[in-house]
């Protein structure tokens, strides 16, 4: 009977990976897209809850709101990089659904996929540091 089951759940995570791959990222988008971002609602950031202070993405979410709206002009103010972000989630995604159907195997992307995780946290901080010095933090929180 256990066999049974590991195969029907084998089966089913077989063919419905890559719906989950598609169905995901267009919730998540429609989310964004209905939702309507305020500076004064409650904040889903851990390090701003504990300290009361701005992340280094503070803002991102509310920024990636206003870019899946279309208003470029709303989401840099929320957080400068949020275009660059937006578009290596639109590219990730596409990277990830073409693997999952195939087309890239044999494709190793870790070692590109370190590189631009530690190109974005050194952006992220760098853009951080400048928003706290010229006081631009204190209009996100």
């Amino acid at each position: 009977m256990a066999a049974l089951q590991q195969q029907v759940q084998q089966q089913l995570g077989k063919r419905f990976a890559p719906t989950m791959w598609m169905a995901v990222p267009a919730v998540a988008g429609l989310l964004l897209l209905l939702w309507r971002p305020s500076d004064d609602g409650v904040t889903i950031c851990p390090y701003r809850n504990c300290t009361g202070g701005a992340c280094p993405g503070c803002g991102m979410t509310r920024a990636l709101a206003s870019l899946v709206k279309g208003d470029v002009a709303t989401a840099w103010y929320y957080h400068p990089l949020s275009p660059l972000v937006g578009l290596e989630l639109v590219i990730g995604w596409g990277i990830a659904v073409a693997y999952n159907r195939g087309y890239l195997r044999g494709t190793s992307w870790r070692p590109i996929l370190t590189v631009v995780l530690a190109i974005n946290a050194v952006l992220l901080v760098a853009v951080w540091l400048v928003r706290w010095r010229l006081g631009h933090l204190e209009r996100v929180l």
